[in-house]
């Protein structure tokens, strides 16, 4: 009976999809009936329509009205049910005197019935019909069979449903007795009723016993199904991605993310693109991805679950909601927050629809992050007002104890605090832990924000609160870093009491506590690069480690490839999982056999930092968060500490109308204005007053901090930061040391002026000195921002043509060979035009070389149509590419395949130190790959560079640094000097600031 079927996905895998995650997969349970297929080969079930199998003599009469029947079933959908109810109605009448009071038929009628009636959001009258058809089934000696079975899953959920949980588990006890008098102890529907086993425990609370039971069911029906039965298949996709929210609503992400992945493969493998269920483990997949921070992964895949929904024949379904509501989620977490609520508003539309077709749980969600959209964009009591409404309506579901509310209560706890109510923040907050706490979810993150939160105007049990969060994040973290598929972002819901905990403890003056808890929030994919290299340096085994850590960063490159192919819905996509899967099984043998000591991070305590503190420099910390922004300064004697007197959307609004000023196709605010803004807010009047003792201020700024080009901050008295102070941004203060000048030794190696298009009218002549170059023309120089010559990407190669039509560099020339200059012929190599090819950069090989210099164009993935990574654009091969390894393009993947033993990396390229949008990481992948391959110094810029300036600002500032200069000494006096240059326009910031010192 095709009503039967799975009537509706799974309650916990339906309720996975809200792609908010702060979600609890437990509060929107729907039918949960197994598939009419049994799993045993050898028995053949009885087709209740067919009327030879329980009438002697069939008549025509009774032929047609069995046939009816069987069309109602066939065509069952939960569009319309009115129209089932009627026509179940009418084949009644019909079979009135037709058909014998024994047939099963009539049971099926009263399901079909019922099954509507569920349809309409009336679960009484469905669970009163489905007890009627039970009964039914067994008067007409048809239980145990299918359908009676089937009827009795149906009534375990629904008895679930109604908080009924002895009744669920007695119906489900009959159900198992009936299944293995049929199956045996082994089948697809025992399979379920182990589910449902889990999930009767997930409703207790229970939720150790849960995954027990749910591990099981997936074990018992990964075994026992057949994969060339799609019916099957989906019932194995929706056991392992109920498993998997489960582990995601325990806080287990590392098995979350295994079993998600699991159900993808298998829906991907063996169901046809487009078909519900695997759109549904796409999509759940996609919110898992955000849940972890891989919100542009999540955000490919969306936007084709969602064009494909929009092929469905019911375009207002459920379905289609969810996917509205992940991909608003994603957008917003992207900083695209009009386009997010869009999205958010039409899925709370879908999930308010009447008619029986409402999902109001799903609703709220909606309206709960589409609070958080107004929250990010600084219309906070908006945000308020949103959140309030979804309180109301979670405690109008499922009462006051609804975890739901729990995210709630501490957004409406952080809200209060940004519009200045810290008085009001401390109810919501104790609130939340007591609902979180009454739920066994003491450890979790949330109780954990929660207890700091309610200790605002405690110091003492505020303390006590960050110092267990601390140690609870210190702990997951641990244990995650040892995981062979370690994500850093699976942390990301520690975030927030991490953020909490930092500026509270900044403001508090408790400075390791803040540094702790910074460095574990911002243990992004850049701090681990740089601590990989860290670690191979201070380890005896540094050619084991760095085998475990190059197979990491394989397998994380052949993830994407994979999450690409399942975006594209590519014919590949079988292979790209198979890849990957025998990658992880790699890693997770190196893993075995390595120590794991090797491994282990510690975060960076304050004595540590004055200890590496040489004379005249400084340590500023700023803390950015959502929350109790602050800043510090660390010198080799004293520390000062401060609040910032802005909100995070006051911060982010200061850095972009300062980073809009210094843009070089800019032609407004001359940057002036911005720069003193910024200044007064970042750095309060107690570290102005310590600042003008510092000649040299190391900056460890996460998260948004990263994108602030601090060169370009002006003080009161019109004194630009760049020329002042020698400046130098630290990724991860693990790696904190003294910034080494050039040896007088060192070799260099230079690539640049790639064979690209003929350069536009305007292009500096390459015979130019860098002193009396002349200014190009501005409309070139932001070409390459703007540039979308097509897809740079075919075949998951760089296309070739496409790559030459990009504007050639010909003043590279001159550049890179004055840099060589300084080196001698002897301690010298530069690979330029039709030597400047992949091919033979690989075959020079960095290990001999002290001093690395691109002067290239770099390309920003998601901004150049077809790139997947970030890279260096070399000599594309004449006619097509055959290979990645000498396609053109220098992607950060394949950097990170180089070994760099300390040294100089001078990326003079557009944009190499950071993302172009806030929120977005800190620093540039590009950055992030020579930071794994062992860079020490690296000089990136934050904006494009005029060519002209670009070379002025590289070549004096490694002439200073060969001169025994530190690295952010010998950037200060190129910029001074370009500042007191003839260059056109050479005394404005966008000129002359765009590069920064970042590394050890």
């Amino acid at each position: 009976m095709r009503h039967m079927k799975a009537v509706l996905a799974s309650g916990l895998m339906a309720s996975l999809c809200a792609c908010s995650p702060q979600q609890d997969v437990a509060e929107n349970p729907s039918l949960d009936t197994p598939t009419s297929q049994t799993g045993v080969e050898d028995r053949t079930p009885v087709d209740i329509f067919d009327a030879d199998a329980f009438l002697d003599a069939a008549s025509p009469e009774q032929r047609a009205i069995l046939g009816e029947i069987r069309d109602i079933d066939a065509n069952l959908a939960p569009t319309d049910p009115n129209a089932i109810i009627a026509a179940v109605a009418s084949a009644r009448t019909k079979a009135e005197g037709v058909l014998p009071e024994s047939h099963p038929a009539w049971a099926a009628l009263t399901n079909l019935e019922a099954t509507a009636q569920f349809y309409l959001g009336d679960p009484a009258k469905a669970y009163e019909g489905l007890q009627k058809a039970y009964e039914e089934f067994k008067l007409a000696g048809h239980h145990p069979s299918d359908e009676s079975i089937q009827t009795l899953g149906s009534l375990v959920t629904i008895a679930r449903m109604r908080g009924e949980p002895e009744q669920s588990e007695a119906y489900l006890e009959e159900q198992r007795i009936a299944v293995e008098a049929v199956q045996g102890p082994s089948s697809m529907d025992m399979s379920q009723i182990l589910y449902n086993k889990g999930a009767i425990a997930f409703s207790r609370n229970d939720y150790a016993l849960a995954i027990d039971w749910m591990k099981q069911a997936v074990a018992m029906s990964t075994a026992e199904h057949d994969p060339d039965r799609p019916e099957q298949v989906e019932r194995v996709v929706g056991q392992t991605t109920s498993l998997a929210a489960l582990y995601d609503r325990t806080n287990a992400p590392g098995q979350a993310v295994e079993y998600n992945r699991r159900a993808s493969d298998l829906a991907a493998a063996r169901l046809p693109a487009g078909q519900p269920t695997r759109l549904f483990a796409q999509n759940n997949y996609a919110s898992m991805l955000s849940n972890q921070g891989r919100f542009a992964e999540a955000r490919t895949i969306l936007v084709d679950v969602l064009e494909q929904r929009r092929n469905d024949p019911d375009p207002e379904s459920r379905e289609m909601g969810i996917t509205q509501h992940s991909l608003g989620f994603a957008l917003m977490k992207l900083g695209d927050e009009e386009a997010a609520e869009t999205h958010l508003v039409e899925a709370r539309r879908l999930f308010q629809q009447g008619e029986g077709r409402g999902e109001p749980l799903r609703a709220t969600l909606s309206l709960a992050v589409l609070a958080e959209t107004a929250d990010r964009t600084g219309r906070y009591e908006t945000a308020r007002e949103r959140w309030i409404e979804a309180d109301r309506e979670f405690i109008e579901l499922s009462g006051e104890e609804n975890t739901e509310r729990v995210p709630v209560l501490l957004s409406l706890a952080r809200n209060a605090v940004k519009q200045g109510a810290k008085d009001e923040a401390q109810p919501f907050a104790v609130s939340a832990v007591s609902i979180a706490e009454a739920r066994s979810m003491t450890d979790h993150p949330f109780a954990l924000q929660g207890r700091i939160l309610a200790g605002l105007n405690n110091a003492d049990a505020r303390q006590a609160a960050i110092r267990d969060a601390l140690s609870i994040s210190t702990r997951e973290t641990a244990a995650a870093r040892l995981a062979p598929d370690y994500d850093p972002g699976r942390l990301s819901i520690y975030h927030p009491a991490l953020d909490v905990a930092a500026g509270l403890s900044l403001r508090d003056g408790r400075i390791d506590d803040a540094l702790e808890a910074m460095q574990l929030r911002h243990l992004d994919e850049v701090a681990e690069n740089a601590i990989a290299a860290r670690l191979r340096r201070d380890t005896d085994d540094a050619d084991s480690l760095r085998t475990l850590q190059d197979a990491r960063q394989r397998y994380t490159e052949l993830d994407r490839q994979y999450l690409a192919a399942l975006a594209a819905g590519s014919d590949a996509l079988s292979d790209a999982a198979k890849a990957r899967n025998e990658q992880l099984a790699t890693v997770r043998q190196l893993l075995e056999q390595m120590d794991s000591h090797a491994l282990n991070w510690d975060a960076t305590r304050s004595d540590a930092v004055r200890s590496r503190l040489a004379d005249g420099q400084g340590l500023l910390i700023l803390h950015m968060g959502d929350v109790f922004p602050a800043a510090a300064l660390i010198t080799q004697d004293t520390t000062i500490h401060a609040p910032i007197a802005a909100t995070h959307v006051e911060l982010i609004e200061h850095i972009r109308a300062l980073r809009m000023s210094v843009d070089i196709t800019s032609t407004g605010d001359d940057g002036l204005d911005s720069a003193a803004n910024l200044y007064r807010t970042l750095f309060p009047d107690n570290l102005q007053d310590a600042l003008s003792e510092l000649s040299d201020l190391l900056i460890y700024a996460p998260g948004d901090g990263l994108s602030v080009p601090f060169a370009a901050l002006r003080d009161e008295s019109g004194t630009w930061l760049g020329e002042a102070k020698g400046l130098r941004v630290l990724p991860v203060l693990s790696n904190l040391g003294t910034g080494q000048p050039i040896s007088e030794r060192a070799r260099f190696i230079g690539i640049g002026d790639p064979t690209l298009s003929p350069p536009p009218a305007g292009q500096v002549s390459e015979n130019q000195t860098p002193d009396d170059q002349a200014s190009p023309d501005p409309t070139y120089m932001s070409a390459i921002a703007s540039f979308g010559p097509g897809i740079l990407m075919r075949g998951g190669m760089g296309d070739a043509a496409a790559i030459r039509s990009l504007p050639s560099l010909p003043a590279t020339r001159q550049e890179l060979n004055t840099v060589a200059q300084f080196f001698g012929k002897r301690r010298s190599k530069v690979l330029l035009a039709a030597d400047a090819t992949e091919a033979d950069v690989r075959e020079s090989g960095f290990e001999d070389y002290n001093v690395i210099s691109f002067a290239t164009h770099a390309l920003v993935s998601g901004e150049i149509p077809g790139l997947k990574e970030p890279a260096l654009v070399l000599t594309p091969p004449d006619g097509e590419a055959t290979s990645t390894r000498n396609d053109g393009l220098l992607t950060q993947s394949e950097i990170t395949e180089y070994d760099i033993d300390g040294g100089w990396v001078v990326l003079s390229a557009c944009n190499t130190a950071g993302a172009r949008t806030l929120g977005a990481p800190g620093l540039s992948g590009l950055t992030s790959a020579f930071l794994y391959s062992g860079a020490d110094t690296l000089m990136v810029s934050h904006w494009p560079v005029r060519d002209d300036a670009a070379a002025f600002l590289s070549t004096r500032t490694i002439a200073g640094a060969a001169k025994g200069l530190s690295p952010e000494q010998a950037l200060r006096q190129a910029m001074s000097d370009l500042r007191a240059s003839d260059l056109p326009g050479a005394d404005h910031p966008r000129i002359w600031a765009p590069f920064v010192i970042v590394g050890r």
